[in-house]
């Protein structure tokens, strides 16, 4: 996927012999997580309503790459509509569970996929 990212003009997504999206590398990853996304490593898994009514941020799946689980805690992962909010979300976070790892990021092609399919491509 992060050669495809890099190389191509044009990719296709395919999940189960479906065409799922296809467009510029670039424009399938704002299309599918416009923003920035906050990946959060919990002592325990956080509840599904932790991030509440928090306006810009939204609860999506974690990265299935790594099962839900890191190796010291469990992951949950957000979008973030700004920067900004990466502070609140993690006050969000501290209040249910104890916050070991977090991580801001833009999203990748892979992570577009993750969204689009709710599975992590195969190779």
């Amino acid at each position: 996927m992060e050669e495809a990212e890099q190389l191509c003009d044009r990719v296709v997504l395919i999940d189960r012999g479906r065409v799922v999206a296809t467009g510029a590398p670039g424009q399938l990853i704002r299309g599918a997580l416009p923003g920035l996304l906050i990946d959060v490593v919990t002592n325990e898994a956080l509840p599904r309503d932790w991030l509440g009514d928090l306006a810009g941020a939204r609860e999506i799946a974690a990265p299935a790459a790594t099962g839900r689980s890191a190796p010291h805690g469990i992951a949950a992962r957000a979008a973030l509509e700004d920067v900004e909010l990466a502070p609140r979300v993690l006050e969000r976070a501290a209040r249910e569970r104890t916050v070991l790892d977090f991580r801001v990021h833009r999203p990748s092609l892979h992570d577009a996929f993750l969204t689009l399919t709710g599975r992590a491509p195969r190779d």
